[in-house]
This record gives C-alpha cells, structure tokens and sequence, in this order.
C-alpha cells in the first residue's frame, strides 16, 4: 500500500473495508477511523474500551439504527409489511446492518426482501425483482458502491412510486423520502480528537472507541407529497431536517 511504504505519521479512513485493508498492511503507523460499522465483529478492533493494536475511532451501532429505521418507516407507512433491502453483499459491514434489521423487523412483524449487489450491473437485476415481488417500502444501505449510483436509485424508487428510507441525509436532499442514521458530520469532527490525542503521544490502544451520540431523522415533504405519503405529526415533530 502506497501510504504505508510512505512511512506517514497517520492514517484516516472513511470505510470498514479499508480499515481491515489498512490494518493488514502495517501494525505500526496509527489509524483511525471517524465511522467503521460494528467494528469489533468485523474485527477492526479487539473491543470497544480496548482496540488493541494500531487502530481507534468512531463506531456506528448498526442494531440501534436498524431498530429505529424500521420503528421510523412503520410509523410513515402503516401498512408496511414487506421491505426490500439493497445492500452490498461485498461488504461484510453491511452483511450485519442486514443482519440487525432483519432482526428489528421481526419483533415489528415486518418481512425483509434482500437485494444484494456486489457490482454496477447487479442494480439492474435488483430493481428487476421489484415489480415481480414488490414490497411496501425499501431501505437502501450506504457504502461505497451504493454511493457511486446514488442517482439511479432513487431515480428508480422514484419512477417506482416505492417510499425509500436511507441511512445517510445526503439522500433526502437528493429527493428521497426520509433517512436514519448517525450524524456523520459530527462523526468525523470528533475523529480530530482522536488525531490529536495520537499526534500528542497517546497509543490507539490506550483509545477506547467511541459510538456516536447524535443521530439525524431527515424527511422530505415534497417527496412524500409526490408518493402521497403524510408524515405523521410524531415524525414530523422529531425530524432533525424538514427539506420542503
């Protein structure tokens, strides 16, 4: 890896499979990470109070967010009770949000619809499956390949008329109907801590990893508007971000 045979003095990564990339290639240059998903199951990390190793940062609770995600769109959609999810099945992050959302929409009766992509030309066998078996509604996980066809997805939900709940807030400014998910911003200012605790003489190891503590509720009412859709007053109420 280029950044290693650099010998730099830190090493910030945005995803969980570049950070399991990075650990691999040196156990001596620091890492940190502002938002890897579980990453003591993924094995970033040894725990969360002691990572072990070269590697700190921010983790983001996937059983949490997918219990409220689906608490969220149930309240939104009533009737919801099938919902497909697209996720990058390349990504073992994104196989446990999968994981922990088909555990929250079981104690909520909800059944999931897996659509797993690894690669661009899979969306288009993905959204095939939606007209033959279409659910209520779709939750579409963030990494990076879902994020490189960010415009086709919900261009397809769209057409579709299919309410969509995201993970990330970029999306509903982008016309989708609503997101959950950590404040990714907040996230990644507090990844500076960790930067400075390092650069000050601290070892990673001796940085526990912290979880989030802000969480964004994001909802677009023109969208809603267009699939027909009134957010109740108790979403509405606890939106963080209304676009109109």
């Amino acid at each position: 890896m280029e950044l290693v045979n650099l010998q730099v003095d830190l090493i910030i990564v945005v995803t969980t499979p570049a950070a399991l990339a990075v650990k691999k290639a040196t156990t001596t240059i620091p890492i940190v990470f502002p938002n890897a998903i579980n990453p003591v199951e993924t094995g970033v990390v040894a725990s969360l109070a002691h990572p072990g190793g070269n590697v700190t940062g921010g983790a983001i609770p996937t059983a949490e967010l997918s219990a409220k995600r689906i608490e969220f769109f149930k309240q939104v959609i009533p009737r919801l009770l099938r919902v497909a999810v697209l996720w990058d099945s390349a990504n073992p992050s994104v196989s446990l949000g999968l994981r922990d959302t088909r555990i929250a929409a079981d104690k909520l009766e909800v059944a999931i619809q897996p659509l797993a992509v690894r690669e661009p030309k899979d969306f288009a066998i993905a959204f095939g499956k939606i007209p033959q078996d279409r659910p209520d509604g779709m939750i579409v996980f963030q990494d990076a390949l879902t994020l490189q066809h960010r415009d086709e997805i919900i261009g397809f939900v769209t057409q579709e008329r299919l309410p969509t709940m995201y993970t990330g807030r970029e999306w509903v400014r982008e016309g989708g109907l609503m997101s959950y998910g950590e404040n990714l911003g907040g996230m990644f200012r507090r990844a500076a801590y960790f930067v400075e605790k390092i650069f000050k003489g601290t070892q990673p190891a001796d940085l526990p990893v912290e979880q989030p503590v802000e969480f964004d509720l994001v909802i677009n009412i023109k969208t809603a508007q267009t699939l027909g859709i009134s957010f109740p007053q108790s979403i509405l109420l606890r939106a963080d971000e209304v676009i109109e």
